[in-house]
This record gives structure tokens, sequence and C-alpha cells, in this order.
């Protein structure tokens, strides 16, 4: 046993007080660990889910807080400690400075976790990198995330962690939390004692697992030996059942058609809320600041376009007279473009543009020489209301799930990361399918939401044992997964499927466009709610 978790139990837990948990039950914290625990960037954790996500589905998870999970955090590393070879001593700072670790690697998570993360990540911040940063108040370079050093961070409270721990334990334990130094692998590594927690919490409030006595064990088999995450022997078999409960546990968080929908809408709800000069998101917002805030935010009115298909270069000569002649028109039905007899042709920049007033006047089609290929495009003026989008995600009235697909390009990610290319993939496919389709279709709005499954639903993980021998568990998974959904309220989540079979057609129809825009002719279609079967 470690010298500083004997001398802890002896002389700093009070062994009274405690902290009753769902999964592991009663929780006796050290002294030091009490004297951080009401500082406001941590208690913000206690309104801050979990989840990434309000779920609507997975009930059970949908309210655990982060708070929860940093003590159980703090106790599995406690455990760990409390069966740390002998021969293999800690100092007792070095102990202290990892259970702190434990304890405060979430307070750099913004509102609705990942969610959000992945979004602020584009421009930079990372938030097991931030630390340091967002503890002390100080400038980053690389990204503005907390702009003034005395910013309120919670029911109007200043910061207070830099003045309850010594400026060494703050350095120390921002590397922890990276995953650097002797024992930041133990918090962030391919497989840690914060995910080890979050897996098998998360698991227990929704039902998959039903006690804590498998990451209790885990814990309880971790050391880290020569630069390396060491697992007893007798451990192996904890990590064989972390991967399968893992594996089904991100099952339903990233297959779930509801989950994945709401995602999708509190996504785009924010990007857009973004593009609003002094709309920014800050790390200390709650869930529910955010939602408010992003109640707030205005209607935005934008000007978006989107491929749709290429017709022959020998019609350059057509498009040069000027005028929308018969033969171009007809070529341009031939691909599903119907016009009206009052369409006409203008010269732009670099290309031509075909103004059609008596079909839409919020749209037009835009044909322009790129990659020696004549590409028309479709240009819409719309309106989004950020405020819509937020009252019907908080009422579950969700975007409908046309369908989710998994393609292993996983280098094609730029087209969905960046906002305005995946506008335009959004955009080129919802006109084709209302071109192919009549009726309440016709007038579909199809978002696309990527989640990169990446070492998700599936973590190898290949570890050395106590005797010296490695064990491989599992496999890692790689592939993007894309969930195409209708915007239209017509067509949520209640009432997708009243049609099924012209559903079903449209999602044959977004598969082979997204296909051919990935040129992946092995895309997959996933069978929708199969994580339950």
């Amino acid at each position: 046993m470690g010298l500083l978790v004997s001398s802890m139990r002896m002389h700093e837990i009070e062994p009274d007080r405690y902290i009753y948990d769902p999964l592991y039950g009663i929780i006796h914290l050290p002294q030091y660990i009490w004297n951080v625990l009401s500082c406001p960037e941590l208690q913000r954790l206690r309104e801050v889910r979990l989840c990434n996500i309000n779920s609507l589905c997975l009930t059970g998870g949908a309210n655990i807080n982060r708070f929860e999970h940093s003590i159980g955090t703090c106790h599995l590393a406690l455990e760990c400690l409390a069966n740390w070879p002998p021969l293999n001593p800690l100092d007792e700072r070095t102990q202290r400075q990892f259970i702190l670790a434990a304890l405060l690697h979430d307070i750099v998570n913004g509102p609705f976790g990942h969610s959000i993360e992945y979004i602020e990540s584009k421009k930079g911040f990372d938030p097991e990198e931030a630390f340091k940063y967002v503890v002390l108040g100080t400038p980053d370079q690389s990204y503005e995330y907390w702009r003034a050093q005395l910013e309120p961070i919670f029911f109007s409270l200043q910061k207070d962690l830099v003045r309850r721990l010594p400026m060494e334990d703050i350095e120390a334990i921002g590397k922890i939390i990276g995953g650097k130094g002797r024992l930041g692998q133990l918090i962030n590594g391919n497989m840690d004692l914060d995910n080890i927690d979050n897996v098998f919490r998360l698991a227990y409030h929704i039902g998959i697992v039903r006690s804590g006595e498998v990451p209790l064990n885990l814990a309880r088999s971790l050391f880290v030996e020569r630069g390396k995450v060491v697992v007893k022997e007798k451990g192996v078999t904890q990590i064989q059942e972390w991967f399968n409960i893992r594996k089904k546990l991100y099952s339903f968080l990233l297959l779930n058609p509801e989950e994945f929908s709401a995602k999708c809408m509190l996504s785009e709800a924010v990007e857009l809320a973004k593009l609003k000069p002094g709309f920014a998101l800050t790390w200390h917002d709650t869930d529910y600041d955010l939602l408010v805030r992003l109640l707030n935010a205005s209607p935005i009115r934008l000007e978006e376009r989107g491929y749709l298909f290429a017709i022959d270069t020998t019609l350059e000569n057509e498009l040069s007279c000027g005028i929308l002649s018969d033969k171009l028109k007809s070529v341009l039905e031939q691909k599903g473009l119907r016009l009206s007899s009052d369409a006409q042709l203008e010269l732009v920049n670099g290309g031509w543009k075909i103004i059609d007033k008596a079909k839409d006047r919020t749209k037009c089609y835009v044909i322009e020489k790129k990659e020696q290929k004549l590409k028309v495009y479709m240009k819409v003026l719309r309106s989004v209301d950020v405020r819509e989008i937020i009252m019907n995600l908080v009422k579950g009235d969700l975007y409908g799930c046309v369908g989710i697909f998994s393609t292993a390009k996983t280098e094609k990610d730029t087209v969905f990361d960046d906002p305005n290319l995946r506008r335009e993939l959004e955009n080129g496919v919802s006109e084709t399918v209302g071109r192919a389709f009549q009726g309440r279709f016709r007038s579909v709005s199809i978002a696309f939401h990527l989640i990169k499954d990446m070492n998700k639903t599936e973590r190898q993980v290949a570890i050395e044992m106590d005797n010296g021998e490695i064990a491989t568990i599992g496999t890692s998974s790689k592939r993007y997964l894309i969930g195409a959904f209708f915007r239209n309220p017509q067509l949520n989540i209640h009432h997708v499927n009243d049609e099924p079979r012209i559903v079903g057609k449209i999602r044959k129809e977004i598969m082979t466009y997204l296909s051919t825009c990935l040129e992946d002719p092995a895309i997959e279609e996933v069978g929708l709610y199969g994580e339950a079967k």
C-alpha cells in the first residue's frame, strides 16, 4: 500500500463524512479533496451532463452530471494507489497531484461535452490541454476561450482553484490531465480511469450493468512501470468486460436515431448562432446557460448553394450565346431540372445564372466550368431560426432520421467538418431528392451530421501484464457515421415513417449520392434501431 494512502487513511480522511455514489457506494475522501470540492470550477460540473446531449431515449443516462463522474474517477484513482505495488513507490506529492488530476480532469469541459468540443476543436480548443489556461485565466494564443481573468464562471462566482492549490501542483495536474508524465496515461490514455468510470457509470444508469465491481477491480489492477501502464494478471478479465460493455454502450450512444438527431440539431444551432456577430461560446457555460443563449439568438439569413450534376462541356457554345436554348433546357430536364418558359439565362462572373421566377423566387441555378466539367449548382436564400431548432430540441420534436450510413473513407471528413461544404452537400441532395419525389417530399430539407467512430464503439487494448506477457483484447473501430435527417416539421421523428416505402427510396437515393460524393462504393447503411437488438 502506498505511503500517502496509508497516511491519508490515518490522518486526513474524515471517517464520518462521505459521498454516497450510485455505482461504488460510500466514498470517503482525503481532506485535501474536500478542501477543493467547493470551488466554483468543480461545482459547475453539477450542471453539465456527462452525456453529450439530453437524451430522449436513454433516459437513465440523460441527467448524470460530470461532477458525479469526477468523484467516481477520483475514487478509482484512490483505489489504484491503495493497491500500488510496494516495489514501485510514488512519493507523497506525486500521489496527491494524481488524485487531484483525477478529480479535476473535466473542469475544462464545455456545455454538452464532446458535442460542443467537436465544434470548438476546429478553432484550436483542446480541453485536455487547457487546464492551466482555464485555472489561471492566462491568455492562450491559439484559442480565445477565457477572455477575462475575473470573468464569473458559475452563479456569478469567481474562479477559486488558483487560490487553493500551489502553482507547482497546478502545473503538474495540468500535465497529468494532458496525458503527460509518469502517471498521465492513467488519466488520459487508451484505457484510463476516466474512461473506465465513464463507461461503467453511463452503462449503470442506462441499465446495461448492475454494479461497480468490475471498474473497482480493474482500477486496483493497474499501475505504471518503466513508463508503461501495466495490469496485474488477474485484471485481464476485467479489461475484456470493459471492452464488451464499452462496445454495447457506445452502440447506443452513437447509433440510436434519436440520440443522433439531437446531436445534429444542437450542433447545427450552435454553428448557426456563431455566424452572428457577438455570439461566442465560453467554457464556463452550463448546459442550461448555453440553451438560454441559443434561445435568444436572432434568425439568420443564409445564401447557400448545392452541387446538383455535371453536363457535357460541348454545351458551353449554347451558354456563350446568352440565351436559354431549347437544347440546353432539354439537357437540364433530362437531369430532372424542369424550367418554366419564363426562365432566363444571365452571364455572371465565372459562369452563368438561370433565374426561374415562375418556380421559386428564393432559388436560382448557376453553371460553372470546373475541373474541365460544366457543373450545375442550386443557389437558395433561406432564413433559419435558431430559437425554433432549440425549442423543438427541448420538446423532443427531433429531426426525422432518414438513415445512418457507415464509411471507411475517413480522409473525406473536410466535407462534413467545414459547415459551408456540408451545407453545399445538404442543399445538393435536398434538391436531388425533391426533384425525384412529389407531395410533402417535394420540398425536403436534408441535414447531415458526422460522428467519428474512431476507437469508440470498439477500442483495441494491448497492455503488458505483470508477468511480462502482452494481453491484446478486441479490435479498433475506424469509420465515420453519417446521419441523414429531415429538417421539415411534418417529417420529424414522430412522422418520418408515415410513408415507409417512400422514405426507404429516399434513403437509397441519399446513400447513392453520398457514395458518389465520398468516392466510396462500399458505403453501408446501418440498420436503424439495430443497436437494441
